[in-house]
This record gives C-alpha cells, sequence and structure tokens, in this order.
C-alpha cells in the first residue's frame, strides 16, 4: 500500500508466490531469481515479473552463455535485472563481471533476441564478439582490468603513445 501511494511498484522475492495466503496487488513485480517457472507463476497471480534467473554474475558462466538465455516476451515479464552476491566478488573479478558479462546481460534484457535473418544464424554471436571485442577495448582504455573476450589485442591509439 505504501508502495503504491508513493507511485511505486513493489519488487518481492519469488518466495513471495509460495505464500498463498499472502494478497498479491496487481501492480506488484516478483523478481523470479530461483528459476524461470516463477515468471508464468506469477502471471497466473495475475503481477508483472523481473526476470533475474540465469542472470546472475557471479555464476561459472561466460558471457557466451548468459548471452544465448532466452528472455520471455510475455507481457506480464517487466525487465531483467543481472545480479551478483557481493561476498563473491572483489577487486580480482567485478571488472570482468560488470564489462562483459553485464554486456551480455544488458543485450538480452533490452533486445530479447539475437538479431534476425543471417545474423540469426550463429544467433548473433559474431557479431556480439565484435561489438564486445570494441567495447572491451573502450573499458580498457578507462583503466578497467578485462581479460578478452576472443584472441584479441586493443590497437594503442597515437596519442596514447605520447608522454
Amino acid at each position: 500500500a505504501k508502495a503504491k501511494a508513493s507511485g511505486k511498484r513493489a519488487i518481492l522475492w519469488d518466495e513471495a508466490l509460495e505464500l498463498g495466503e499472502l494478497e498479491l496487488p496487481s501492480e506488484t513485480i516478483i523478481q523470479a531469481w530461483r528459476s524461470r517457472s516463477h515468471t508464468s507463476s506469477a502471471a497466473r497471480r495475475g503481477v508483472g515479473a523481473l526476470v533475474s534467473h540465469g542472470f546472475y554474475l557471479d555464476h561459472f558462466e561466460d558471457w557466451e552463455q548468459i548471452f544465448k538465455r532466452p528472455i520471455s516476451k510475455d507481457k506480464h515479464v517487466v525487465g531483467g535485472e543481472a545480479c551478483s552476491w557481493a561476498e563473491h566478488a572483489d577487486e580480482g573479478n567485478l571488472d570482468d563481471r560488470l564489462g562483459i558479462k553485464l554486456a551480455a546481460s544488458a543485450h538480452q534484457f533490452w533486445s530479447g533476441s539475437h538479431g534476425s535473418g543471417a545474423a540469426a544464424a550463429d544467433g548473433g554471436l559474431i557479431e556480439a564478439k565484435r561489438r564486445l571485442a570494441k567495447f572491451r577495448c573502450h573499458l580498457r582504455r578507462r583503466g578497467w582490468r578485462i581479460g578478452p573476450v576472443i584472441p584479441d589485442y586493443c590497437p594503442v591509439e597515437p596519442l596514447e603513445l605520447l608522454p
């Protein structure tokens, strides 16, 4: 009630769906973080869903697995969130997660697809590798410590060679 009164929508973890007696106002959003099935469970309860399952940056997946993960296009899915538990992150792995895995997640949340036509034949992976390799170089020039997307290198700008 407080969320609605202030013009906001409450977001609850998917465990709320297991509380059958809990009344969920229609503007409620369920963050489906444990299983994809919770997005359809949210729809059956008449509320929106926010997809997080499969988009945890600290799981041992590479960016390609995240990029290939489908997103439900059902009308009750209002968006997605890539997550990372703080106890699994430190200065040694945070840049890699936020740089490339988060970019792959964002692509899926925004586009929800792998392209169409010839680009879809490989799931858009070749084009994604090209774009992410370029993005990696952009971030490396700004001091991020990010490993390669493909066997690649970042060209040095002539101005960077000057003292």
